[in-house]
């Protein structure tokens, strides 16, 4: 039996992102040919609807993955049983909803963090090997604009051609760079959400409530700043267990999670948040830029677990370049 937390996600999905209502309306603003072409040639299916459906499920079935197997590695955690959804919160974040009824939880993530973020990093690869900032600040002002604004910017159909053919042209193994951080990103950002739940925060903090139909009230994972510096250690810390003695996942562990708060330090800047869930994160969570600091902080401290490789090298120079030019 569904739990209530997770009944409650799945009515607020609504509807998909990808509906055909929202296609013809990208289609109508001229911006879609690339956007609605790729998923169907991705999955090979022609609908893209249904393409994009086959996508979401390929990706929620990931991070359920991913949970499993934290909760495997922290077995007095009260993990077991975390649910996941993909939810139109509109704000490149995730949150934690309790329902205390049946002391239930579920993570939602809006359903454009994980290919946004894929893409602001091949954008942020090609900004720092050619010099040019403008290819990631520009690229993430258009991204945003579609994604989290829900209004197409000029030129983003370019930008991702642009960027389509980088990634093709890139050499496999850049490509498995690219690619290892779109999946690491996003469990960091399901790893932080379980460290609310592994540290208590649920229990020894008031937590902000929505009401809902369906579930009555449920606690919403915002809370004070050092509750989420504390969420953001626990989730490296986790995932460096989880990566064992494989190099890369111990780069990914290690790097990016600071990386990708280097890349939001940006990108939040560029919009208000549209939902009640979104404004409640932005109110609530300490800026991108102090929680990266941190990061990187902790991630110095683990030389000795973490091998040095390339792609450790790319990630973090990366890093270097857009906190030189983002500034704080």
């Amino acid at each position: 039996m569904a739990s209530l937390a997770s009944l409650n996600l799945q009515h607020r999905r609504k509807q998909h992102l990808f509906t055909q209502a929202h296609i013809d309306k990208l289609v109508d603003a001229g911006v879609a040919d690339h956007v609605t072409a790729a998923i169907p040639a991705w999955t090979g299916v022609a609908d893209p609807g249904k393409a994009a459906e086959m996508v979401e499920a390929r990706q929620r079935a990931a991070v359920l993955r991913h949970i499993a197997e934290v909760a495997t590695a922290f077995p007095a955690a009260g993990l077991q049983g975390v649910d996941f959804q993909f939810v139109p919160t509109r704000t490149p974040n995730a949150f934690t909803a309790r329902v205390a009824k049946d002391d239930s939880y579920a993570i939602g993530l809006d359903y454009a963090v994980p290919n946004l973020l894929h893409t602001l990093f091949v954008a942020a690869m090609l900004a720092h090997q050619t010099g040019n900032f403008d290819f990631f600040g520009t690229g993430c002002a258009r991204l945003v604009s579609l994604f989290h604004v829900g209004r197409p910017a000029p030129g983003l159909e370019e930008d991702l051609l642009m960027l389509h053919e980088v990634y093709r042209n890139t050499p496999e193994s850049t490509r498995a760079i690219i690619d290892g951080f779109g999946r690491s990103v996003v469990e960091f950002v399901i790893t932080h959400e379980l460290g609310h739940i592994a540290l208590g925060h649920f229990l020894r903090a008031k937590a902000p409530s929505l009401s809902t139909p369906q579930a009555g009230p449920i606690d919403i994972s915002a809370f004070d700043h050092q509750r989420e510096f504390d969420a953001d250690a626990w989730a490296m810390e986790a995932l460096l267990r989880v990566a064992g003695d494989d190099p890369r996942r111990l780069t990914f562990a290690a790097a990016v999670p600071f990386l990708s708060m280097t890349m939001m330090s940006f990108a939040s800047r560029l919009h208000e948040p549209a939902t009640d869930i979104g404004r409640l994160l932005r109110d609530t969570h300490p800026p991108e830029a102090e929680r990266a600091a941190r990061l990187r902080a902790l991630a110095a401290k683990q030389t000795e677990r973490v091998p040095v490789t390339n792609a450790l090298a790319l990630l973090v120079k990366i890093d270097r370049f857009l906190y030189d030019h983002i500034g704080h």
